[in-house]
Order: C-alpha cells, then sequence, then structure tokens
C-alpha cells in the first residue's frame, strides 16, 4: 500500500468493488460475456436453491477455462471417491468421472428427478434407499423392462413368492397363472406391478373366479389376456382400471369373438 493510510484509499474501495464484481460476472457470463444469474444456470444445473446454490463458479468450473461446458464434480470433499465408490459398486458402467456423474445425476438429485414418473423411489415408497445398481442392471439403458432386477431380487427376499402369486393368493380362487410368472427377468413384474402396489385377489371382482380367473386348459383366461391393455403414463405397466366387459377389441374380446377360442362362448 506504500504506507499509504487506509482512509485515503476507503474513496476507492467504492470504485473497485463493483469493479470486481462485474469482472466476476463476466468471467462467470459464458460466451461473449453475457451475465448469467444462478436462475439463468438452470437450464444447465440448478444452483439457485439447493445442494449447490452456496458455490461459487470457481468450485465447479475452471474459471481460466476457455468454455464453461469444462466442470467438476469429483473435485469436491462429499464426492471424494472413497465415499462415491462404494455407494456406487452395483452400478454397472459408474466410473468416477464428472461426465458420468451427470449423465445419472443431471439436477444433482441423487436420483433423476423425473424417477417418480416411472417409478416411486421416495422415503415414503417401498423401494426407498434402494441402490439404483440393485434394480437396474443396465443404466445406459434404464427404461427397458428386462433391464431391470425386479424378480431376482424378490425371489431372493422369498422363496415363496412363485406360489404366492400361482397358489396362495389372497382369494384362492382367483390365481396368477404359472406362464405368467418369469423368474429370469422382470417385464411381468413391472406390467403388473406398475407402480410398486400389491393387488390382492380378494380384492377381484366376483364372478370371474377360476384357475386361471375363468376358462378352460385349452383357452385360459388369464391375468393379461383380460388385462391386455398398457396404462398411457406408464407404457410398461397394464391398465388394470380399465373394466375388461368394456373395452372394445381387448379383454373379453380375445376369447369371446368369432376366432377366438373355439367354443369359449360368445
Amino acid at each position: 500500500m506504500g504506507g499509504r493510510p487506509i482512509s485515503r484509499l476507503r474513496p476507492w474501495l467504492f470504485v473497485l468493488a463493483p469493479l470486481a464484481a462485474a469482472v466476476s460476472a463476466a468471467r462467470c457470463g459464458g460466451l461473449g460475456n453475457t451475465q448469467s444469474t444462478r436462475l439463468d444456470h438452470t437450464r444447465f444445473f440448478p444452483i439457485a436453491n439447493g445442494a449447490h446454490s452456496s458455490l461459487d463458479c470457481g468450485s465447479c468450473h475452471d474459471t481460466t477455462a476457455s468454455s464453461f461446458t469444462v466442470f467438476t464434480c469429483v473435485g469436491c470433499h462429499d464426492h471424494d471417491s472413497s465415499v462415491t465408490n462404494p455407494a456406487h459398486a452395483k452400478i454397472n458402467g459408474y466410473e468416477y468421472l464428472s461426465e458420468t456423474c451427470y449423465i445419472c445425476h443431471p439436477t444433482g438429485a441423487a436420483s433423476p428427478s423425473d424417477h417418480p414418473e416411472y417409478f416411486p423411489i421416495d422415503s415414503a415408497s417401498a423401494h426407498a434407499g434402494v441402490p439404483c445398481g440393485q434394480c437396474h442392471t443396465d443404466l445406459s439403458n434404464p427404461l427397458v423392462a428386462t433391464n431391470f432386477a425386479c424378480a431376482s431380487c424378490h425371489l431372493g427376499l422369498d422363496s415363496a413368492l412363485v406360489t404366492k402369486h400361482t397358489t396362495t393368493t389372497s382369494n384362492p380362487r382367483i390365481v396368477v397363472s404359472s406362464t405368467e410368472i418369469n423368474v429370469a427377468e422382470s417385464s411381468n413384474c413391472l406390467r403388473c406391478h406398475g407402480d410398486s402396489q400389491v393387488n390382492k385377489t380378494s380384492d377381484h371382482v366376483t364372478g370371474q373366479e377360476g384357475d386361471p380367473p375363468h376358462g378352460r386348459s385349452s383357452c385360459e383366461a388369464t391375468c393379461l389376456i383380460c388385462h391386455d391393455t398398457f396404462r398411457s403414463d406408464k407404457t410398461f405397466a397394464a391398465d388394470f382400471t380399465t373394466d375388461p366387459r368394456n373395452n372394445p377389441g381387448h379383454g373379453c374380446a380375445n376369447c369371446h369373438r368369432q376366432g377366438g377360442c373355439a367354443g369359449a362362448g360368445g
């Protein structure tokens, strides 16, 4: 300071402080040095609120780099490899790389923000806290129904899982056909339990009992023959809300029409 008293420099602080702030904002403004706000940043990654709201630009970006598309997730103490590696041990394709972090956590959340649209994993759900890799066998294709471990996981938890579907149901007069149980892959698990729900046969409409619900060995009216349409919001899940008796071209019509099961009735 050349020995000058601070009182003589104080007037300059009112000029230099805004200038420093402007320079900092320009560095964080991207191409053209257009000033960007934390809210603007949301289209790339949310920092206006939440876990990352207290961080400055330099925490994630090298502000000397030519582009802010260069970023780091792993430079944070909370994301140290000694913490993240064990947590991702069952996740296929996991790498301790920022780009990989961003693929699975584009909003910074522990799981994709739209996950409940597909399957409930919130704190109140039965699957809360289940590691991603325990359900997803291939995270590069997370929406492919055959890439789930529903069957193997639940069979490991309950060895009587199959017979609880095919024999010892809450109403033994209505059971799931063994042809609709496949412990090798999980597409039918998701088809019948799209909301992680368990529909009890004791709640099924009466008058359609049988083994399976009704029919005979040559023409079984199984669950997914009667309930053969899919939901519009979850295209992998069966629509159990539409009455198969009033679903033209589907449901009962699969058997009770010309060209259906011979002698099924009409």
